[in-house]
């Protein structure tokens, strides 16, 4: 790769990611609109049983990836033929899928009929089934955004995208205004599901009719599954960290308190997101330099660029989510989320570790180490589960456990970010070189600056309306910008160069399926 080279995949790298984060604030916007209306109108109960059903069969999402969606993206960022990894990974994915079901339907016989259990609200049977549908309706989309997201063809996967959410906003809205309550609740996820996999056919139409069932009898099959094998056991048991959280805090509590913490999590899930769409861009781009002469030192400085330009983003934003915990639940859900404001606090702190790490994540897939990736992976999620089962219940049969509910499973979260994102940096060190970006304690500095002088201010405010919060974080964000000049934390260059990389031109490369 010539310098030429590289600056316009910078370039083009910082014009699609600036695309993607529009996008997600988007699509934040309509997921909020549907988490409002579905808090506020259909009642923290409703929303509690829905969460519940989301994190029962989530736990089971295991089994629909089990690394092939790592194996697709690296696969297609390198080259290989496209119809053959796209038909490679939709069989494969259809057969999980068939799994997937059976394991759901299996774990629900024997919780209520073998075993003779039920559930805090009896409506749960019939939510689940609704919520298996919305999951096999994602599953299969994925297969097309992944491949989208593979080729850097940001256009169509956040097409999707806000249509997904887009969907499920309105149809919130719906269920609303007509009073369908529960089940209405959990149908707008299936309306979500079912649209998105129909825009996603619409857009790879082109490549459907070419599916070959041969292809799982070629060598490009035991490429993916040798990428794969690895990632296997990280990827069965990273959903079950996930949703086990949320299935413990409503066996220990109730459905209130698993709503109350879901309502937390859903809130910063866009802020989660970010770290999430820089993977994805990142991911080929690195994968495509790794096979290149002097592509460490390439490598390294996507890394150490990417990860200065976080902590601008993530510092002020994160204080202030913190600070601000209450209001922002209070507003922005109802008053009874308040609740969870020390949850929503740790959660915000985890949040930005996730968003931290999202670099050396792609950097070591990218780079073909998916076996040491999936070691530190697989340590960071035990640890993860044993602590959710220490912190979140108050007992477990005769056992007297912590009790700690939704704060317990947030500090779960948080202290198994810090130990991967250790994982991550001592190995890119290792491997790329990687030293700190400068500058770390001046950004620091100037977002503490900013976020208290902005706390300040709220003693001259009345903060209880959603434009007072939005008001009050733009200035957060303007004092930080400021201060962040004053303590050389950026240079006013810095900022001309992102302002130059904001266009459309670049968004039109790599055309997808």
């Amino acid at each position: 790769m010539t310098e030429g080279e590289g600056d316009s995949l910078k370039s083009e790298l910082f014009s699609k990611t600036a695309f993607l984060y529009v996008s997600t604030f988007a699509s934040a916007i309509f997921g909020y609109i549907a988490l409002y209306f579905a808090t506020r109108f259909i009642g923290s109960v409703n929303y509690g049983i829905v969460a519940f059903a989301i994190s029962f069969v989530g736990i089971f999402t295991f089994v629909t990836d089990l690394g092939f969606g790592s194996a697709h993206t690296k696969k297609v960022s390198e080259g290989k033929d496209l119809q053959s990894c796209l038909s490679v990974f939709l069989l494969v994915r259809m057969f999980l899928i068939v799994i997937f079901v059976a394991l759901v339907l299996g774990a629900m016989f024997v919780w209520e009929i073998v075993l003779g259990q039920g559930y805090e609200y009896p409506e749960t049977h019939m939510i689940i089934l609704i919520v298996l549908l919305y999951y096999i309706q994602i599953s299969i989309t994925s297969v097309f955004t992944s491949t989208f997201l593979a080729q850097r063809d940001v256009l169509r996967s956040q097409t999707i995208t806000l249509f997904d959410v887009g969907s499920r906003a309105i149809t919130t809205l719906v269920v609303v205004a007509f009073g369908f309550g529960l089940v209405g609740l959990a149908c707008t996820y299936v309306a979500e599901g079912a649209i998105s996999l129909a825009v996603a056919l619409l857009l790879a139409r082109k490549r459907l009719p070419r599916i070959r069932l041969a292809a799982i009898r070629e060598p490009i099959f035991r490429e993916y599954l040798g990428f794969a094998a690895p990632l296997a056991l990280a990827s069965v048991i990273s959903p079950i960290a996930m949703y086990l959280d949320k299935v413990l805090i409503q066996y220990s509590t109730n459905a209130v308190e698993t709503g109350i913490y879901y309502g937390s999590q859903s809130l910063l899930s866009f802020y989660l997101a970010l770290g999430a769409i820089v993977s994805w861009m990142i991911y080929p781009a690195i994968s495509e330099i790794s096979i290149q002469r002097n592509g460490k030192e390439k490598i390294l400085k996507i890394t150490s660029s990417t990860l200065r330009y976080f902590l601008l983003l993530t510092m002020p934003i994160m204080l202030f989510l913190i600070i601000f915990s209450k209001e922002i639940l209070s507003i922005f859900l109802s008053a009874a989320f308040e609740p969870g404001a020390i949850a929503f606090s740790i959660l915000a702190i985890g949040y930005t570790m996730g968003l931290l790490m999202s670099p050396f994540g792609s950097q070591m897939l990218g780079m073909g180490m998916s076996k040491l990736y999936a070691k530190y992976a697989l340590i960071a999620i035990a640890i993860n589960i044993i602590l959710d089962i220490l912190l979140i219940p108050s007992n477990i049969s005769v056992i007297t456990l912590l009790g700690l509910g939704k704060d317990g499973a947030a500090i779960s979260y948080l202290i198994r970010q810090i130990v991967l994102l250790s994982f991550f940096l001592i190995s890119a060190r290792k491997v790329i070189g990687f030293r700190a970006p400068a500058g770390i304690p001046n950004i620091s500095a100037a977002a503490m600056a900013a976020v208290t002088l902005t706390y300040f201010l709220t003693g001259f405010m009345d903060i209880s309306r959603f434009y007072d919060l939005v008001a009050l974080f733009m200035l957060n964000i303007g004092f930080f910008v400021c201060f962040a000049i004053a303590f050389r934390a950026i240079k006013k260059s810095e900022i001309r160069e992102l302002l130059r990389l904001l266009r459309i031109k670049s968004l039109l490369q790599k055309p997808g399926i």
